[in-house]
């Protein structure tokens, strides 16, 4: 049996979360890469199963995240330098339907912060800009976190058996879209530029002559 709830209410990328949680957001890079493999190898099973819709191993979850990197768009925020929440935007293959797939997981320690809501404006802005038309969300649908963060989007909810799909509409790109996505990149290069140099920097004075 499947049923469909609400849809209808314009999308708005508000900045309202950015009030409530000071957390640090940028995109993951190759370089990146252990580091995200490391939050998901810390997720516990409860998160792991509410994330993936069922049980993983540690071997699954080191092949999504190799995936993420070479294949998504993923942000991660971070709070005091540790990764706390993970945002994956992949593309659709047939750019012809125009729909996207999103999933996002955060650390338990961190809920009830905003932290999902930055997440979703930020993967929204990146599809918006990629010209895709809509966004898949597939959870469980006890998962009432997610249920609330589609309810704040025009999503279009399918229930079939324990499965909840939420359907976004992407709105048009527009160049103020573009401008700040674009000013992220080159903030978090310029910050990634000046952690190496310091790193360097030190690596240098520590060690002997």
């Amino acid at each position: 049996m499947r049923r469909e709830e609400g849809a209808g209410r314009q999308v708005r990328l508000d900045m309202s979360d950015r009030l409530r949680f000071a957390g640090r957001l940028r995109k993951l890079q190759s370089r990146d890469a252990a580091l995200l493999e490391g939050f998901f190898l810390s997720l516990d099973a409860e998160t792991r199963q509410s994330r993936f819709h069922g049980a993983v191993n540690d071997g699954f979850l080191r092949r999504h995240a190799a995936m993420l990197i070479g294949e998504a768009v993923v942000y991660g925020l971070f709070l005091d330098d540790a990764l706390v929440g993970v945002g994956e935007l992949v593309l659709p293959t047939d750019r012809a339907t125009g729909k996207a797939e999103a999933a996002f997981v955060v650390l338990p320690s961190a809920r009830r912060r905003g932290i999902a809501g930055r997440l979703l404006n930020a993967v929204l802005r990146s599809a918006a800009n990629r010209r895709c038309r809509s966004l898949m969300i597939i959870s469980l649908r006890d998962n009432w976190a997610m249920r609330k963060l589609a309810a704040r989007t025009a999503a279009r909810l399918s229930i079939a058996f324990d499965v909840l799909e939420a359907e976004i509409a992407v709105p048009a790109p527009t160049a103020l879209s573009f401008f700040r996505e674009t000013m992220a990149d080159m903030s978090d290069t310029m910050v990634s530029l000046a952690t190496d140099r310091v790193e360097e920097s030190v690596r240098r004075t520590v060690s002997p002559a």
